[in-house]
């Protein structure tokens, strides 16, 4: 309720220009197009509508046309500023909501030993494989042959589907070990991305896999958690099917 009475800035912005927009298109007559049929629906005939439910009749007609009273229309012109409002706020609201800092938490059950499950983390080939192909990674001394391990950072270039220039993604191991992996990452268009990642062994032939992403792309936040999503869901399904093929 504080942030609706005390708008911010953007809010602000977001008002006068709807307000600019609508005032400028009365005035051309929608010479520039800017949809007149869709404001004049939404400023005009809503608001009438409205108060002729409410039972105030603030209209007079002239032949087909209801024309507002001279307190039909104050009230309409109070009832545009009232939802330009917010709609603006409701704009900014959901501009706050998509670049909020969002955390995707996604498990499996891995038909592996803990033991085996850390082996093939350790290694390099095995991210490209299960990320494939939804995001390559090539790193930039073209060295692939290469174990993760705690302090080591790599940088690479990325593609999304092989085919979508992504920038360049920075890997900076924090913690390795067979409980527990984390790693500090970002890159060209993602500023944060944190990753990590939970082992529990449950029997010698099973192993809980938790992946858990931190993400931060400013407005972009929204559309790259819905793409990690995916990304996870199909790198753990990925995963499962690489360990029963090695153990078959």
């Amino acid at each position: 309720m504080k942030k609706f009475l005390k708008p911010s800035k953007l809010t602000w912005i977001i008002f006068f220009t709807i307000i600019f927009i609508v005032i400028l298109n009365a005035i051309t007559i929608n010479a520039f197009n800017f949809g007149s049929e869709i404001l004049m629906g939404i400023f005009f005939f809503i608001p009438l509508a409205f108060f002729k439910f409410m039972g105030l009749d603030i209209s007079a007609k002239t032949g087909w046309l209801e024309i507002p009273t001279l307190l039909g229309n104050i009230l309409v012109i109070f009832f545009d500023i009232v939802l330009v409002y917010l709609i603006s706020f409701m704009i900014f609201w959901l501009f706050n909501e998509f670049k909020k800092e969002r955390t995707l938490k996604i498990t499996s059950h891995f038909p592996a030993s803990k033991k085996v499950v850390f082996e093939l983390l350790k290694d390099f080939k095995t991210l490209k494989k299960i990320a494939y192909p939804y995001i390559t990674f090539k790193p930039l001394d073209d060295n692939e042959n290469f174990t993760w391990e705690k302090g080591k950072i790599s940088v690479f270039k990325t593609k999304l589907f092989g085919i979508i220039p992504f920038g360049i993604h920075k890997i900076n191991v924090i913690e390795f070990n067979d409980k527990k992996i984390y790693t500090n990452e970002q890159n060209t268009y993602v500023k944060i991305w944190n990753h990590e990642i939970l082992l529990k062994e449950l029997s010698k032939k099973e192993t809980k896999y938790t992946d858990i992403v931190q993400i931060n792309a400013g407005w972009k936040t929204y559309f790259v958690y819905i793409w990690a999503k995916f990304f996870y869901k199909h790198r753990q399904k990925k995963w499962i099917k690489m360990i029963r093929d090695i153990c078959d």
